[in-house]
């Protein structure tokens, strides 16, 4: 041997035993000194799981109650929050490991036994081996933290994913409108007159009718569609989602009213039987001569419409009445084969239909570009008046009233209101239908208008009578209501502002709580067993395997703490 083994004492041979010669002993390096024979590395990874973490939060209150469209990162936020996450776990579990590897060195140098150090090794290797540790060493309290840590850092990603949320919300994004109707001026059909030349230069006149009018479409509609609803007026919304207050707007309503104790019967020269019987009619068409539609024959009709108009000097019921009409009709006509002039006579109905401009508060709602209309509440008490009134720098006379809570005026043209007459009177309401002598029922082919055969069908199918009735012209009125909120000259909107759902980020941040509870538990884990193992003059061997070597009973226990003084000094 060399003259440097002989002068090795018999400490220098238990630690290095297998060391070559070497003349001198070479000088520890930074790495040996910050990592190997120091807490270097675990300090570090601490530092890099806190910096992580308060990214992680620095980015949560950047964001939160943010749209998701503000993010224009390429890079998710649940995947930088994975990433970030993964970044701590990872820096963590060498903080905690090494400190429970270490807490087996302090708890040798207490006890001097080498039972239980398995025990700390397998507990340094994940959260659940530190269980059995806590189990069998329960009155360490560094024991406690160290499973608690361990467990903490497991959880660590989990918590964080948790207190990222996107959830939906509601949020305007511009205005939504709807037509209603303040003032109605119909746009009437026109035919317009012009005159040109002919091939051999003879001028030549001729007319052109505009398009149809939507008003008559409107009656048409909703005599003959019976589908019409108050939510066939769609709405403006860019969103496709928008919801409106309660608004007002005109609105046309329908009555059906029995009134065949007016009827009246006048039989000429005292004829009898039914093949020249008498006619009928009521006491207001009797006033009234001009009343369209005549009387109702006895002869071979089975139904009759009469209809009032606005010729003649003929005053409305009520200034907002638009039209009123009777219908006179046999509800059994099996009565025929009695022969009876009083028993035709007696079996006689008479209804007075009546269509009347009123207010009505409506809700409506837009959800995926479906337009929903409801009528809340009919306006009822409502006064109404003769007036003129300023509408778009002209002076019209018009029908008008004001709602009790004296939220505006509501107006029609006197004109819109004549020609809504004329259209439903002398267009609609008037004709009859005749019975067919050999089976006695109502002949579907013998109407003379398709107005007496719709009111016909729809009191005699299923014997509905007035129920019947009441339900045509409630279709009839839903169809003009629309018509009075999209064809007036003069168009109103309700406005609601355009709503639209979107995601946004929620930090939760009560489950951040745990994270920043891992990153406080591993401080102090690292740094209690640091000062433990420094006030016990024990260097940080931490999960090293040669202190095993050196101190396999109580009489080595003396040379291991020889040794750890040198290797201190190193």
């Amino acid at each position: 041997m060399s003259d440097r083994s002989t002068q090795q004492g018999p400490d220098d041979e238990v630690l290095d035993p297998m060391r070559s010669q070497k003349s001198t002993r070479s000088k520890p390096s930074l790495w040996d000194r910050l990592v190997t024979n120091w807490w270097g590395f675990e300090i570090a990874g601490w530092l890099l799981a806190t910096l992580s973490t308060a990214v992680m939060i620095i980015v949560f209150a950047l964001f939160d109650q943010h749209a998701v469209d503000s993010w224009h990162s390429g890079v998710t936020p649940n995947a930088l929050l994975q990433v970030l996450s993964q970044i701590v776990q990872t820096a963590m579990l060498p903080a905690v490991a090494e400190s429970i590897s270490q807490l087996k060195w302090l708890w040798f140098h207490n006890s001097n036994l080498l039972g239980d150090m398995p025990a700390y090794a397998d507990a340094s290797t994940g959260p659940f081996a530190t269980i059995l540790l806590v189990l069998k060493r329960r009155r360490v309290p560094l024991v406690y933290l160290a499973a608690i840590s361990s467990w903490l850092v497991l959880l660590y990603g989990a918590f964080a994913q948790q207190a990222l949320q996107q959830p939906l919300r509601e949020v305007h994004d511009g205005i939504g409108s709807i037509p209603i109707a303040l003032i109605y001026q119909a746009s009437n059909s026109t035919r317009q007159r012009y005159t040109g030349l002919t091939d051999n230069g003879d001028q030549n006149t001729f007319s052109i009718t505009s398009p149809p009018d939507p008003v008559r479409e409107a009656i048409t509609n909703g005599l003959f569609d019976n589908e019409v609803t108050l939510s066939a007026i769609d709405g403006t919304c860019r969103t496709g989602n928008c919801t409106w207050d309660a608004y007002k707007s005109l609105r046309v309503y329908a009555s059906v009213e029995d009134v065949t104790g007016t009827l009246l019967r006048n039989c000429p020269d005292g004829r009898r039987g039914l093949e020249r019987g008498c006619i009928y009619s009521v006491p207001e068409i009797e006033q009234h001569p001009t009343w369209l539609g005549s009387h109702m024959q006895s002869e071979n009709q089975s139904i009759w419409l009469g209809a009032s108009n606005t010729v003649d000097g003929y005053t409305y019921p009520g200034l907002n009445t638009l039209v009123q009409f009777y219908v006179i009709y046999l509800p059994d006509l099996q009565v025929l084969k009695f022969g009876s002039r009083q028993n035709y006579t007696a079996s006689l109905k008479v209804f007075k239909a009546t269509l009347n401009l009123g207010l009505s508060t409506f809700q409506t709602s837009m959800l995926f570009g479906a337009t929903k209309t409801t009528e809340i509440s009919r306006i009822t008490g409502l006064k109404w008046r003769m007036s003129q009134t300023m509408i778009g720098g002209a002076e019209y006379d018009t029908i008008s009233t004001t709602p009790p809570d004296g939220s505006g005026d509501f107006s029609m043209c006197l004109s819109s209101r004549t020609y809504f007459n004329q259209l439903l009177s002398e267009a609609v309401f008037l004709g009859h239908g005749d019975f067919n002598r050999s089976t006695l029922l109502p002949d579907d082919n013998a109407y003379t208008t398709d107005a007496a055969r719709l009111v016909g069908e729809s009191i005699y199918q299923h014997d509905a009578g007035r129920d019947g009735l009441q339900k045509l012209l409630d279709n009839l009125a839903i169809s003009m209501t629309n018509a009075l909120r999209t064809t007036t000259i003069f168009p109103s909107t309700a406005h609601t502002p355009a709503r639209k759902w979107e995601p946004y980020f929620h930090i939760a941040w009560p489950w951040l709580a745990l994270p920043i509870a891992a990153i406080i538990a591993t401080f102090c884990l690292l740094i209690a067993t640091m000062g433990l193992s420094a006030h016990h003059d024990i260097p940080a061997w931490k999960s090293s395997q040669l202190a095993s070597l050196l101190a396999p009973s109580r009489e080595g226990s003396t040379r291991f703490h020889t040794v750890n003084s040198k290797l201190s000094k190193r």
